[in-house]
């Protein structure tokens, strides 16, 4: 038979727990990555992440489908918070820890993102700048959360 007070302080613990796991994983980029967080410069092509990973030509901001084109569908689907990734030319994905509404407006456009890498390769960024199309890069004003 299960001891309710044994239980009761157990579960009061959890909490305390939790806690010291999230402080963890928050101060060591080695926990969540496996290797050291390390800085880094990455430039390619924002790419959403769900139609590209659908289909490898989704690059540009409109989608050629069979059914037609869905027009804004790459900046429509970062309106709705669905993460961006830059599209380097060696076609490695790195999936942007920024807010995707932020960088709806520039999709398929050329992006400098200079950061820190974490969780596997993503890129948590401390800037990120567009090409124009007169060559010059502008930055890109990000919210943080912190």
């Amino acid at each position: 038979m299960l001891d309710r007070s044994r239980f009761a302080r157990h579960l009061l613990l959890l909490p305390l727990l939790l806690a010291g796991c999230a402080s963890h994983l928050a101060g060591s980029p080695t926990a969540a990555t496996g290797g050291p967080a390390t800085p880094a410069t990455v430039q390619g092509t924002l790419v959403d992440t769900h139609c590209y990973s659908i289909d490898r030509a989704f690059r540009a901001d409109d989608h050629k489908t069979a059914s037609g084109t869905i027009e804004g569908c790459a900046g429509a689907c970062a309106r709705l918070g669905i993460p961006v990734a830059i599209l380097t030319a060696s076609g490695e994905v790195v999936t942007l820890l920024a807010p995707a509404p932020e960088l709806a407006d520039h999709m398929s456009d050329e992006a400098r993102a200079v950061g820190t890498r974490v969780m596997n390769g993503a890129l948590r960024p401390d800037s990120i700048f567009v090409r124009g199309a007169d060559g010059a890069w502008t930055p890109i004003s990000l919210h943080q959360m912190m």
